[in-house]
């Protein structure tokens, strides 16, 4: 038992002593397990159901819930999943309860990752969600399951526009809301991102992938303190997402905080390994902090990752121009357009290599000039990011 004085805790010490005196209370008894699931005391909710057994049989409502639930308190993923899935089969559970234990073993195989686990969430969850219209009531739960299968499997249009129809039948719940936001933005819908994050951010103020949203949203609307302020409550309430970790990276780019920048950057890279982007990130903070041998080695590591990333090769040929290897960056600008002819790094390295007599803010003025013809999704101009990175 932990030594937490949160009210939870008491509040579970409370039932505890209350199941002493009249250990036959089964309301009581899964009151305290509940209670000791929400405060992560697996052992002592697992004790609960086991003291429960000896007494006879135990109905899989509520009992089978408060096992998953308990296993999953403690740690232990494979029950968990098995307890789940029993519950998703078994034909004497009503059909909504069913598919509420369909939605958290669906969830918990794309949380536990491998080869095959967004095909096993899918299959897990397709008897309840296949053939549904629009208009058919589901619950919350599996609708965000649902569209969470589709992120995973980067079905992008396929879970947008799945999410969109319910939207206008009316049957687009909050969780699945915050949930197709993130698909949204992923799929360079920047209006449905927004309305779709606000919808579920004014019914669930904390949902997860909303207030990712919101946060990146808020680093397109370029402003600094809003964008800050956000990516680090977003980090906060979700440190292991390394997602939020490179948002805030670039949120702490346009605030002036370099370092910051840094360390949000590396945190990314260790959480996200394989996300080009991320590595990018953290080798352009390096760069402005003028460590050009560091933020080279990063880049070399980004395109171990993924070779396909414009920005990598634009901006290799930012630190080929900057430590006067002109053909190398050359080439690597060939590279880099070849890839995106918009890359934003290869027209930063273009500047260099056009005009090498030029440094500091007179180089960053030339590269304004030269990006003022692009534009930002909410219609800025791409050259009015440049004056946020600036050294100090």
């Amino acid at each position: 038992m932990t030594n937490d004085t949160s009210p939870q805790v008491q509040r579970l010490q409370r039932l505890l002593s209350y199941l002493t005196q009249d250990p036959g209370n089964d309301l009581l008894r899964q009151d305290a397990i509940a209670v000791a699931c929400d405060v992560g005391d697996g052992a002592t909710a697992r004790r609960l159901l086991d003291e429960r057994a000896v007494r006879g049989e135990m109905p899989a409502l509520p009992w089978g819930f408060l096992a998953a639930r308990a296993a999953l308190a403690d740690g232990d993923l494979d029950d968990a999943l098995r307890q789940w899935d029993a519950l998703a089969g078994d034909v004497a559970v009503g059909v909504e309860e069913r598919m509420l234990a369909a939605s958290a073993a669906a969830q918990l195989r794309l949380r536990r990752g491998g080869p095959d686990a967004v095909a096993e969430a899918a299959r897990t969850l397709a008897p309840f969600v296949d053939g549904a219209t629009p208009s058919s009531p589901l619950p919350d739960a599996a609708q965000a399951a649902w569209l969470r299968v589709e992120h995973h499997a980067g079905r992008l249009r396929e879970g947008l526009d799945w999410a969109l129809a319910r939207e206008a039948a009316g049957q687009l719940a909050p969780e699945a809301a915050g949930v197709a936001s993130l698909i949204a933005m992923d799929a360079n819908d920047v209006a449905a991102s927004g309305r779709l994050s606000r919808i579920a951010l004014t019914a669930l103020p904390e949902q997860g992938e909303a207030l990712v949203s919101a946060a990146a949203l808020s680093l397109v609307d370029g402003q600094p303190e809003a964008a800050l302020a956000l990516n680090e409550r977003v980090t906060a309430a979700r440190p292991a997402d390394g997602r939020a970790w490179t948002q805030l990276g670039a949120a702490r780019l346009m605030a002036l905080d370099l370092q910051g920048a840094r360390v949000a950057y590396a945190r990314a890279t260790e959480l996200m390994p394989g996300h080009a982007g991320s590595w990018h990130g953290l080798a352009w903070t390096q760069l402005l902090l003028e460590d050009l041998v560091e933020a080279e080695r990063l880049l070399d590591h980004a395109l171990e990752v993924d070779r396909n990333f414009a920005e990598t090769h634009g901006a290799l040929a930012v630190v080929y121009a900057r430590t006067g290897r002109r053909t190398m960056a050359q080439d690597a600008l060939r590279r880099a357009r070849g890839l995106d002819a918009g890359s934003f790094a290869a027209h930063y390295a273009q500047a260099l290599l056009d005009h090498p007599e030029l440094a500091g803010e007179d180089m960053v003025a030339l590269a304004t000039r030269l990006l003022d013809g692009q534009q930002l999704p909410n219609g800025q101009r791409a050259s009015s990011l440049l004056g946020t990175v600036r050294r100090r």
